[in-house]
């Protein structure tokens, strides 16, 4: 499933909506700087994307000398992959929604939501299900949830 949201979803509708928003909050004046971070983050979600989209056809392959080493850099990559986004998610909602929302105009809202209804499936409901039954699967998992191996149960990818 991580597989196929990451193909399907992922960048084709979360990243580049969320992208595409942004140069709007710099035409009314928003200092590009600020949201420089989440367009290298989103190369990052995308390079890990590739990486696990690999592994996961290396594991699909079954090959008997090279399906163990797939497996493992399935895992790290996912891992990466995971706690990046729980980071990156705490970053926007605290850093960068309020710093675009500081800059768009009630009148932004109704471009905004054409970008964002624009941008990837005309219905993102499947696939919305898809990462909420992920992130539970991760929530109840009792994984680590940052680099230094801290366990923490708020706050989702």
């Amino acid at each position: 499933m991580l597989v196929y949201a990451l193909t399907n979803f992922t960048d084709r509708s979360h990243l580049k909506a969320e992208e595409a928003i942004v140069p709007l909050a710099v035409a009314r004046g928003m200092p590009p700087d600020r949201a420089r971070w989440m367009f290298d983050q989103h190369d990052q979600v995308r390079a890990y994307g590739e990486a696990i989209r690999v592994a996961w056809q290396r594991i699909q392959n079954g090959d008997p000398r090279d399906v163990s080493h797939a497996i493992s850099d399935f895992r790290r990559c996912t891992e990466g992959l995971v706690l990046l986004f729980r980071s990156h998610a705490e970053r926007e909602k605290d850093e960068l929604y309020p710093e675009l929302g500081r800059h768009l105009t009630d009148a932004d809202d109704a471009t905004v939501l054409s970008v964002v209804r624009h941008t990837g499936p005309p219905d993102t409901g499947p696939y919305a299900a898809v990462v909420g039954a992920m992130e539970e699967a991760l929530d109840n998992a009792d994984v680590a949830d940052s680099a230094d191996g801290a366990t923490r149960t708020a706050g989702k990818a």
